[in-house]
């Protein structure tokens, strides 16, 4: 899952924020998320920063219903679950976090 590097970022960041997020952050499927969020990062090659308009895509591409209501029919299809709300929630956390890494840099 995640490294011990990465770990002691989200310890960080939990200990700074309400105390909603500690509970969102360590759950499994959210964590998933985040480490898949930040290969599909890599992998869409982005340079630097999402833009605003990205962001919403990336947002829109992996938590809208009807993103969820074509996944659950493509999974229907397969014979195959959904992959859970939560792990896709992880990956827009992991690919924006990326991005703002890299803007940093």
């Amino acid at each position: 899952m995640l490294d011990q590097f990465d770990q002691m970022q989200v310890s960080a960041l939990v200990s700074t924020v309400t105390p909603l997020l500690p509970a969102l952050l360590e759950h499994s499927d959210v964590q998933k998320g985040i480490e898949f969020g930040r290969d599909v990062y890599y992998d869409l090659e982005y340079e630097g920063m999402l833009t605003e308009e990205e962001m919403i895509t990336l947002v829109e591409d992996e938590l809208s219903r009807r993103a969820r209501r074509e996944e659950a029919c493509n999974a229907q299809l397969t014979d195959d679950a959904p992959l859970p709300f939560l792990l896709h929630l992880g990956v827009v956390i992991g690919a924006i976090d990326e991005a703002l890494a890299a803007r940093a840099q």
